[in-house]
């Protein structure tokens, strides 16, 4: 079930697509009530049976129910340090025990025990070979042609895939973090571009990913303060996309294993450009990175020439109000500010008043991008206008941005 579940979505979405057109919110409901059934806990259906076959006091047997409860809990964080097979394995033997002590049937404990090890040997080999599957029918254009690296953290699961040109994609919960096309674009605009403008930054990087925006400006800073809440996310970049990090080639960065939210309130460092290369809120724990409060947070670690540099890839003329209100959000925290936006990109710069902008036709001298004429400049003013009603994003109102 762990590792066929996106494949199995995939083919339910599929399926009522072509049978209504829209399957609309049909494949999570079949999938919840699955998961709701196949997943129950087994030791819940078995208590009463331990109960009556042990003849014991039902608080007790309760009560040990409570401390196992406990100690499975603290399992999870020893057990994901070896792996998450290893993990899962754990709570099969568990199962397995359990099951013995209620029906000590030996030929059917033999039957389980040889699936499960089944199981643990081929969990890699069969992980790799469903994710393929899934990416395959759910990214066509990309022609996936392997799965070269799966990794499970406490935070995601990391996957790096691989096209039949030989390009990597990083993908972090079954969502597309990373391809090429991201470095030439999104990391010009978010990084690279706002690096010139200041000439010599100290920069912070809320959020790794492949760390593209490292290898756009690791040339032009004094130095790179680079934060992810995961480490794992780090470690594999720093493996499998160092063409476009190139951290073995930079000695001017620095990374640290933190929240961003609780290393900007615990740091006194300022520093001139602060980039938010997070994914977009689609979770609490992550649109809190797109609240009033953490602008705020960003705001005051800016120096004085300082530029915060933050991405939607949501257009503002869109019928999700996702981008305009991250923008609304933006302008209702910074003094001042512009925007750059190309293709479905819109690009946010800000900081505090003592931050010079030039007018419209120095900043559209100082773009340097190939396709440079597609990209619409829009001055405070503008913004202004544009936001003007748009509702801010603040920790009490995160689930309009994250249902949006």
């Amino acid at each position: 079930m762990v590792i066929s579940l996106p494949l199995i979505f995939r083919k339910i979405d599929k399926y009522f697509d072509n049978l209504i057109g829209n399957s609309g919110i049909i494949p999570e409901v079949i999938l919840f009530l699955f998961i709701m059934i196949a997943g129950t806990s087994l030791y819940a259906v078995f208590l009463p049976r331990i109960i009556n076959v042990e003849n014991k006091d039902i608080k007790s047997c309760y009560r040990i129910e409570v401390i196992g409860s406990i100690c499975g809990l603290i399992l999870i964080p020893v057990a994901s340090i070896l792996s998450f097979s290893v993990m899962v394995m754990i709570y099969f033997s568990l199962l397995l025990l359990i099951y013995f002590s209620v029906n000590p049937n030996r030929s059917m404990l033999t039957g389980l025990c040889f699936i499960g090890i089944l199981y643990f040997v081929n969990f890699n080999s069969l992980d790799a070979e469903f994710s393929k599957l899934y990416y395959q029918s759910r990214m066509k254009s990309r022609h996936i042609d392997f799965v070269e690296h799966i990794q499970y953290t406490p935070y995601h699961k990391i996957e790096v895939l691989v096209s039949t040109n030989g390009k990597r994609t990083l993908v972090l919960n079954g969502k597309t973090q990373f391809g090429e096309s991201s470095h030439h674009n999104y990391s010009y605009f978010l990084a690279e571009y706002p690096a010139k403008l200041l000439g010599n930054p100290s920069a912070c990087i809320l959020g790794c990913g492949s760390m593209s925006t490292v290898g756009r400006i690791g040339d032009m800073c004094t130095s790179i303060q680079i934060v992810d809440l995961d480490e794992g996310v780090f470690n594999t970049s720093r493996k499998y996309f160092q063409k476009y990090n190139r951290l073995d080639s930079l000695e001017n960065w620095q990374f640290e294993a933190d929240d961003a939210k609780h290393f900007l309130a615990n740091n006194s460092e300022k520093y001139d450009l602060i980039l938010h290369d997070i994914p977009p809120a689609k979770s609490r724990q992550i649109a809190l990175t797109y609240t009033r409060e953490f602008f705020q947070s960003v705001k005051n670690n800016l120096t004085d020439r300082g530029i915060f540099s933050i991405s939607s890839l949501t257009p503002l003329n869109s019928k999700s109000t996702y981008g305009l209100r991250m923008m609304a959000t933006l302008a209702d925290v910074f003094d001042e500010y512009f925007i750059l936006t190309y293709k479905n990109g819109v690009y946010f710069f800000g900081g505090n008043e003592t931050l010079i902008i030039a007018d419209v036709n120095g900043i559209r001298e100082s773009i340097n991008h190939t396709d440079s004429k597609r990209v619409r400049i829009l001055t405070k003013e503008e913004i202004e206008g544009i936001v003007k009603g748009a509702d801010v994003i603040t920790i009490n109102n995160l689930r309009d941005l994250i249902f949006d």
